[in-house]
């Protein structure tokens, strides 16, 4: 059997705030995911760039020989 986890909020705390806080901390967690797999997008997006200008800069590339 899994122990379930024991909160001990301050003495002030009210059931309704320790609910208030558990539920920014999911809402947080969501947006951290999202942000993550956003970040994963761009991370792509950047190497696919990278790629391109040096495909470029080779395109664009003048060698000069001097005799």
């Amino acid at each position: 059997m899994t122990t379930e986890p024991v909160i001990i909020p301050p003495a002030n705390f009210t059931d309704e705030d320790v609910v208030d806080w558990m539920e920014e901390k999911l809402s947080s967690i969501k947006v951290l995911g999202e942000l993550n797999a956003r970040r994963e997008e761009l991370v792509d997006k950047l190497a696919k760039l990278d790629a391109e200008i040096d495909k470029y800069t080779l395109k664009s590339a003048i060698q000069i020989q001097s005799e």
